[in-house]
């Protein structure tokens, strides 16, 4: 055998493992579009008001309650064939959160209430060991007043506050940076929102959004061979209602499960700003909470 023919023979051979080994990566590996995609490819921001949660936050001042109903989920998924982990969602969320005043006759007197649904875009981009996402949200979000706020003995609005008619559908595109500092991580996070219908009329159009989450999942070790999260976030808006003013939101807290899996998370609570419900959402008001979070992504 010539050393031309050997070294033809030894590099056909290489080609042929190479080949072997890159198809037996690519069967292994999802590709292409997926229909109900297990999970959720983006996590809503724990510190923004406007996300899907399910849970309850307790004001420790006058003990009323916020009420988290809802979720997001991701209908359609499509992996990218040439980088690995990269990966398009599209789903819906729909959520609500209400303001409760009092408790009687063993149920919750709900004073006021927001409601959201509409769908997102997201595009997840792998960046080594970090990673990054763009997300585009088109949310409708109305608000009202009920039961709670009604006076039933003079058969009029509690402190002759009448419903406002508010309205909200606006565009969101938010990035968000996923930084690994092994063992913990911090999500960064900026973005903008439009309104492209809005009432009062005085609403302001555009908004603005910030933040950091931190989560460190060795720090307190294991509960029933579950990881023990702890977690300090801070999330800060700037929105015109009407005047633009700066809300800000932390929380301090543990989540009892893994980070981007289901689990139950117990938190403290500060809030700044112009009231979350959005009735009210002129008043400037400060609140301490201690609250429950329930996780099920997917």
């Amino acid at each position: 055998m010539t050393l031309y023919t050997s070294l033809l023979l030894r590099f056909l051979l290489v080609a042929l493992l190479t080949f072997t080994s890159f198809q037996t990566e690519a069967q292994n590996r999802k590709q292409g579009w997926e229909l109900l995609p297990d999970g959720l490819n983006f996590l809503p921001l724990r510190g923004n008001a406007q996300e899907a949660k399910l849970g309850v936050l307790y004001f420790t001042a006058t003990s009323n309650l916020k009420v988290d109903m809802g979720n997001s989920i991701d209908l359609l998924g499509y992996h990218q064939p040439f980088q690995e982990e990269g990966f398009i969602s599209a789903g819906v969320e729909f959520m609500a959160y209400a303001y409760s005043t009092s408790y009687k006759g063993y149920r919750l007197q709900i004073d006021a209430i927001d409601g959201f649904f509409g769908g997102n875009v997201t595009y997840r981009i792998p960046d080594g060991k970090d990673t990054q996402y763009w997300r585009f949200r088109y949310i409708h979000n109305s608000a009202h007043l009920v039961d709670g706020a009604f006076d039933t003995g003079t058969l009029w609005w509690k402190e002759n506050r009448l419903p406002i008619p508010y309205t909200r559908d606006f565009a969101e595109i938010l990035y968000t940076f996923d930084k690994d500092y092994q063992p913990s991580a911090v999500r960064y996070y900026a973005g903008t929102s439009y309104s492209v219908l809005r009432r009062p009329d005085e609403l302001r159009r555009a908004s603005f959004i910030a933040g950091a989450e931190y989560h460190h999942p060795e720090l307190f070790g294991t509960f029933m061979s579950q990881p023990v999260n702890f977690f300090l976030i801070l999330n800060s808006t700037i929105a015109g209602l009407p005047r633009y003013t700066v809300s800000t939101h932390a929380q301090a807290g543990v989540k009892f499960g893994r980070w981007i899996e289901k689990g139950v998370l117990f938190y403290l609570s500060y809030f700044a700003g112009n009231d979350v419900f959005s009735e009210y959402y002129a008043q400037r008001v400060r609140r301490l909470g201690i609250g429950f979070t329930v996780d099920f992504p997917g």
